[in-house]
């Protein structure tokens, strides 16, 4: 909640953000970046990515560039390391399998993980590797969620966790000390809501 509630409100304690998301890579080696991303209608894009100029992001572009009704750039992530800067901007919308992702999240109001995708920080990488996102959604704190409908117009955007998979499996069993064995698979073909 502590994140969520730093994303929501403008981001005026990003001290305490930037160190909640050192915090977790250190006590889960694998955590790539904490981030939020903001629900943007096309109508409102250019004004956004204004606004997010006016805050001191003066470089700040929703790409890849292309039309949609809906895009979910990555408004906030940290810590903004090199790797993570180059995600600023990047709608999430335009993947597949991030966009499946955060539907569900978005129609169930659950906490939902992709499938395995290339991050977009691994460009930066040597040893690249896939990675998954968590996505959780956040809505207007007035409304009412009952129904799809309602939790479609309610929604604001979405907190979410990149993790490295290899990173991550390393960390469990660093974590662990005793050698644990596990597979990853995906249970379920993940689907929004109709």
């Amino acid at each position: 909640k502590t994140g969520a509630r730093i994303f929501l409100y403008g981001g005026s304690n990003q001290g305490a953000l930037v160190q909640l998301a050192l915090n977790l890579r250190r006590r889960y080696p694998g955590i790539q970046g904490l981030g939020y991303s903001r629900t943007v209608v096309a109508a409102e894009l250019e004004g956004f990515e204004r606004q997010q100029v006016a805050r001191g992001d003066k470089n700040f572009a929703v790409y890849p560039q292309s039309v949609r009704e809906v895009y979910q750039p990555v408004t906030y992530l940290a810590p903004l390391d090199n790797p993570n800067r180059v995600t600023i901007g990047f709608d999430m919308f335009s993947e597949p399998r991030r966009r499946t992702a955060m539907e569900v999240a978005r129609d169930d109001g659950k906490t939902v993980a992709t499938e395995s995708v290339t991050l977009t920080q691994e460009q930066f990488e040597r040893d690249k590797q896939q990675g998954f996102l968590i996505y959780s959604p956040l809505y207007n704190p007035e409304a009412v969620l009952f129904t799809l409908s309602q939790r479609r117009a309610a929604l604001r955007g979405f907190v979410y966790i990149a993790f490295r998979v290899e990173d991550f499996i390393v960390g469990i069993d660093g974590l662990t000390g005793n050698g644990v064995g596990f597979e990853l698979y995906s249970s379920e073909k993940l689907q929004p809501t109709s």
